[in-house]
């Protein structure tokens, strides 16, 4: 042999690389090749575990078809002793020509052997031109920048000829070797050895042949024996077969259920390979179980069971192991030790004094032998009388003896005597028996001892002579108490008498007549009875209202039996209607009604009843909400898709209502999605998400309320400006603009403004315009109270002349005068009024100064005010013109007419002067009504969710805990009881919500509430997250309410109805593998296991239970799991 040469040692794979006529010797553990000229090529020692292997095959023209055959089967060839997988070696597989063409690159994408050999298949030596040595390892550069980091890197060229076209390929080589790969070179026919040299990592790496059918001669040797990769595509064996289903999602495939798909390490070729303990060709149907007393221990395609050791079996069949064969009955040894199983033998058997043994005696396995006593004699015990050979090598039952046989003394009556009894009462042995005087014999007057050594007669008696007691039917009343002294004679006589509610039928009088019998009048029968006539008395437990149990459709519910009574003192016979119900009971939600009917022994029947009623007053639990969905688009209208939410009720129905369908189309903004359930008690809870859509990457904010919102996109985002609608106004102050900046944060511009922006509330006309009117008047001496009432008449009277001819309070708007206050002294100048800014003066020329007179000026303050909306007539709200129109009127008011000031005179009798020096006006002052609050100069009414703040004059939001849902109020509304709001600034009763109840959370703590999952609990109210169950435990199902609910699981070899703690050991029969489960699996027929709790299937084994003779008088029949005992 001679060529490359590839070695497995000690889980490295050593290559050779040497000439075609090379020789080898095979040392321990490494091997040395010999060229013909005497050079040494030493093994190379590769990973057999962690290699990154590509092979580069030339194809140009001067290869040939041919040869690139002999390049692909070498690639083949050399891969025997690799286990192509993805953690262990992976391969790739590249030609060159003129251009490189990668045909297979595990390094990219891993896969094994059978992978490669299929990709193989499809690669042939197109395109075959000049050779471009160069191309072939850029291309295997490419590929190696994939390699795992850990990986040995491994190249194997095979070329034929020098490079004639592309770079020059000794750089790519070296470009290679400074990544770490190991390049081997195989060189076909005459090339420089110094060019490969220079090409491979070391001169040692280099082996050339003189031609192709050389080469092929240094792989064309086996290899090592085949192994399987077990983890292949069960697609890769589709081939073996013709499928009806091919292609199908439930196509079974060619492999048999206790089979697998392997792939072949050698051949690179799927199979099907039966598993441990079956046998075939692995095809569908064609993997058969092990017979029993055979085993097979691996998966193979060839293998088959080998036999347990001679008188050695299996207890089932399908056995992997020769740790399942066991000595047959009666044989002992281990076959596992290698100790042969041979057969039982007992020892020998001698008869019993005054006995023999009945026929042969065997000592082998079930020989019985059979034993008899001598006449006169008996077995002390009659179940030794046959003993056999057991299967442990002892005899069955005691050692035999024999006895001989006698009767005990006979029994002897009351008031009589036996004679003829002397002696040892032998089988035989006649005995008489007599009564004493006045006594009469009952029974047989002689008795014989038998062969069963029991006397023939026994119930002899000596009684005396007398009338039996007399018939006492049921429910008679207790007759002749007197006669309880003596027994009844003859010629007594007693009358029949019945219970109360029983009617005597029968004699009135019955007598103890000469031969001892009972008789009525006349001889007739003196037989009565007392016939039933009253029903029974029954009462049934009161009617039942319950709450149906946490979490669950039932209430478990306990109840007392009817309370029965019957004349007769018997317990009646009760009948439950329906019979299938017993307490305590598990009642369904809802009304379950029971009836009970007692019947007496006479077939009187009475009846009563109760209802259970079982209320549900659990709402549905939401197992599963979506979060709010964010759709950012520049289209109107967009259709969005959720996964529906989930709910569950302990009742088992839930109607689900929603108010939008997934796929429904949206339009810009935000949208509330709700699903209600509802029960059948009509219990309800609701799932409630919004859909957004925008068109901004920024937080979403609603238009303001009663406004709009223009946004336009810039460089980094977009900007937005906010709009109210007509007379409606911001509650607040609004930023010029609102940014969305490249970080999706809303800026303002100007910064610092709040956002998002503010709501819209409708503006209205002002309740009331306010000013203030302050005049000083030359008026003389005014110190006198008639003095200043006459000023302060004379300014109302001349005020309400004035104001008839001005335009705006001749137009509706109710102008009023109030608080007119009149004060005396000094010339001075006038002050304004509080709040004034506005101040007229008018000056008079005075006949006579009165400039130092003490008390001559009147200063007269008064309030103006301005009622709009009255009469129906709707007067401007513009402030500005409001302001004029006022100063129109102030300013008429103050000169007071001479016909106004002489009828007060002349009515109030005095003597007054009013010479205006001056008088000054006030600003205006807006009053608007209760429940609107003053925005600027406007009144705006309070939107809903918030209430006038009359202490502030501000719209305020209304707090947690309370709503408003009307615009114009003073107050917020408070949640019912039990409930909250989320955040301030509510606008619905529905906004209010109760705490999440226990078992329950949400994202606010607040309704709607999901349920806990398994594996969680929550034992609080208004909780935002639930609880983890302890490690090892978890829930029976959702929405647990406390910590008690968390349980172990069940662990092998138990089960329980829900899966978890308490559990019960699988009975006899079944096994159970996996913790958590609710049933236990039954052993395969006919097999069965020893003892409860069993984890295994290999427990179920083949037991005889009538081995231990159970059935002592009949006989015993195996069943599965037990015995019959049949006559």
């Amino acid at each position: 042999m001679s060529g490359a040469l590839v070695m497995f040692v000690k889980g490295y794979i050593f290559i050779s690389a040497c000439l075609c006529a090379s020789s080898y010797a095979l040392q321990e553990n490494h091997v040395q090749v010999e060229e013909p000229h005497g050079n040494v090529f030493e093994w190379r020692g590769i990973e057999r575990n962690n290699t990154d292997l590509v092979f580069l095959l030339d194809r140009s023209g001067s290869v040939g078809q041919a040869g690139f055959e002999v390049e692909t089967g070498f690639v083949h060839a050399f891969l025997k002793n690799f286990d192509v997988a993805p953690n262990t070696t992976r391969v790739a597989v590249i030609s060159f020509s003129e251009d490189a063409v990668v045909h297979a690159d595990f390094l990219k994408d891993p896969g094994n052997k059978c992978h490669l050999s299929r990709k193989m298949q499809d690669v042939h030596s197109a395109n075959q031109g000049a050779t471009n040595t160069g191309a072939g390892l850029q291309a295997a550069w490419e590929v190696f920048q994939r390699s795992r980091p850990t990986a040995k890197k491994l190249l194997i060229l095979v070329t034929d000829g020098m490079a004639t076209m592309g770079p020059d390929p000794v750089k790519k080589a070296e470009e290679l070797k400074h990544m770490g790969v190991d390049i081997f070179v195989f060189g076909i026919g005459r090339m420089l050895k110094e060019h490969l040299e220079q090409l491979a990592s070391t001169p040692a790496n280099v082996s050339e042949c003189e031609s192709f059918s050389a080469f092929q001669k240094t792989f064309d040797e086996g290899g090592t024996g085949n192994r399987w990769s077990l983890d292949d595509n069960p697609r890769n064996c589709d081939h073996l077969c013709r499928s009806p289903y091919r292609g199908q999602p439930d196509d079974p495939g060619c492999c048999d259920k206790n089979a697998i798909c392997g792939c072949s390490m050698a051949t690179g070729t799927s199979n099907c390979l039966c598993g441990p303990g079956f046998e075939g060709t692995g095809l569908e149907g064609l993997c058969k179980a092990c017979n029993p007393g055979t085993y097979k221990e691996e998966h193979d395609d060839k293998t088959r069971c080998r036999s347990c050791p001679r008188n050695s079996t299996t207890a089932h069949e399908g056995s992997r192991s020769i740790k399942d064969c066991v000595c047959k009955k009666a044989h002992v040894g281990d076959p596992t030790a290698g100790k042969p199983c041979v057969p039982v033998t007992c020892p020998p058997l001698q008869p019993p004094e005054h006995g023999s043994i009945i026929d042969e005696c065997s000592t082998a396995y079930k020989s019985e032998c059979e034993f008899d006593c001598d006449e006169g004699f008996e077995l002390i015990e009659q179940e030794s009388g046959v003993r056999i050979c057991q299967e442990d090598g002892t005899w069955s039952g005691a050692t035999v003896v024999c006895v001989p046989k006698q009767c005990d003394e006979p029994p002897v009556p009351e008031n009589g005597y036996v004679i003829g009894c002397d002696g040892d009462r032998a089988v035989g042995t006649t005995c008489t028996y007599r009564c004493n005087p006045g006594y009469r014999l009952v029974g047989e007057s002689t008795t014989v001892c038998t062969a069963y050594k029991t006397w023939t007669e026994t119930g002899v008696a000596c009684n005396p002579v007398e009338c039996p007691p007399p018939p006492s039917p049921a429910y008679a009343a207790r007759l002749g108490d007197f006669r309880l002294s003596r027994p009844y004679l003859y010629k007594d006589w007693i009358k029949p008498q019945c219970l109360s509610g029983f009617e005597l039928r029968g004699p009135p009088v019955i007598m103890c007549e000469a031969n001892g019998q009972w008789a009525g009048p006349d001889n007739q029968s003196a037989l009565f009875s007392c016939v039933d006539k009253e029903k029974p008395q029954i009462q049934c437990p009161q009617d039942e209202v319950r709450l149906a149990e946490a979490r669950r459709s039932y209430a478990t519910i306990a109840w007392k039996q009817p309370e029965v009574k019957d004349n007769s003192g018997e317990v009646p016979f009760i009948q439950k209607m329906p019979e299938t119900i017993t307490s305590p009971w598990r009642f369904p939600i809802g009304r379950t009604v029971i009836r009970f009917m007692a019947t007496d022994a006479a077939g009187l029947s009475a009846e009563c009843g109760f209802t259970v009623t079982v209320l549900d007053e659990e709402k549905p639990l939401v197992t599963s909400c979506p979060q709010d969905i964010h759709v950012n688009t520049t289209d109107l209208k967009v259709e969005v898709s959720w996964g529906e939410p989930l709910f569950e009720d302990n009742s088992g129905y839930v109607f689900v209502k929603q108010s939008h369908r997934p796929g429904s189309e949206f339009t810009q903004g935000s949208t509330k999605i709700t699903y209600t359930g509802t029960d059948g008690s009509r219990n309800t809870e609701r799932c409630v998400f919004n859909v957004i859509v925008s068109k901004s990457e920024c937080p979403y904010h609603p238009p303001p309320e009663n406004g709009a919102l223009s946004c336009d996109s810039w460089l980094h985002g977009e900007f937005c400006q906010p709009f109210c609608n007509e007379r409606f106004d911001f509650l607040g102050e609004p930023a010029e603009e609102y940014i969305c900046d490249k970080d999706r944060t809303w800026q303002t511009v100007p910064a610092g403004l709040p956002v998002p922006w503010p709501d819209c509330a409708a503006t209205t006309e002002p309740l009331e315009h306010r000013r203030l009117f302050r005049a000083h008047y030359y008026t003389g001496d005014c110190r006198e109270a008639h003095v200043q009432e006459a000023i302060r008449r004379a300014f109302r009277d001349n005020y309400y002349m004035r104001v008839q001819k001005t335009v705006l309070c001749g137009s509706g708007a109710l102008c009023k005068l109030d608080n007119v206050r009149v004060r005396c002294g000094r010339t001075g100048d006038a002050n304004q009024p509080p709040g004034g800014t506005v101040t007229v003066r008018h000056r008079r020329s005075l006949d006579t100064p009165v400039a130092d007179e003490p008390n001559s000026v009147a200063e007269l303050d008064a309030e103006f005010f301005l009622v709009l909306g009255a009469n129906n007539i709707t007067a401007t709200n513009d402030t500005e013109e409001l302001s004029s129109a006022a100063d129109e009127v102030l300013e008429s008011i103050g000169e007071i007419e001479d016909s106004v000031l002489d009828e007060v005179m002349t009515g109030e009798n005095v003597l007054v002067k009013m010479d205006l020096i001056d008088f000054a006006v006030g600003d205006t002052h807006v009053i608007c009504a209760e429940g609107q609050a003053l925005n600027g100069n406007e009144c705006t009414i309070c939107p809903s969710g918030t209430f006038h703040d009359m202490e502030k004059d501000l719209c305020s939001p209304c707090p947690m805990g309370t709503y408003q849902d009307e615009d114009g109020r003073t107050s917020c509304k408070s949640c019912p009881n039990g409930t909250s709001t989320e955040a301030p600034k509510r606008k619905s009763l529905d906004d209010c919500q109760p705490p999440c109840a226990p078992g329950t959370y949400s994202s606010t703590g607040l309704g709607p509430c999901m349920a806990c999952p398994h594996g969680t609990f929550q034992d609080k109210t208004q909780q935002t997250f639930c609880q983890f169950c302890p490690q090892g435990s978890t829930t029976e199902g959702i929405g647990s309410l406390v910590k008690d609910n968390c349980k172990r699981y069940c662990q092998p070899g138990s089960s329980s109805e829900t899966g978890l703690e308490p559990c019960q050991l699988c009975p006899r029969g079944f096994y159970q593998t996996t913790q958590g489960q609710k049933t236990c699996q039954e052993c395969r027929v006919p097999t069965t296991t020893l003892q409860e709790g069993s984890k295994s299937s290999f427990d179920c084994i083949l037991v005889d239970h009538c081995s231990s003779a159970p059935c002592s008088n009949g006989t015993c029949r195996n069943t599965q799991h037990g015995f019959l005992c049949e006559p």
